[in-house]
């Protein structure tokens, strides 16, 4: 899950540095794909047990919400 988090702020730093807006919408999509990444991953450690109810009751919505703003950003950049 660290790594998710991780991937999400590092694909969208590096596509930031990119010279194309292409370029930049495609490391966005990465990040996108980590946060989803990151919801999967939060399920799986819930049934596991490492994971209570209130985070993970926490992390979706949160993940949900940077999804919809990173998606958001992604399409401008493709327009």
């Amino acid at each position: 899950m660290r790594r998710a988090v991780v991937s999400v702020s590092s694909n969208s730093a590096e596509g930031s540095s990119r010279s194309s807006r292409q370029d930049f919408a495609r490391f966005v999509e990465l990040a996108v794909g980590s946060l989803y990444e990151l919801v999967s991953q939060g399920f799986i450690a819930r049934k596991q047990g490492l994971l209570d109810e209130q985070a993970l009751q926490k992390l979706y919505p949160e993940s949900e919400e940077l999804i919809r703003m990173l998606s958001g950003l992604r399409n401008y950049l493709r327009s």
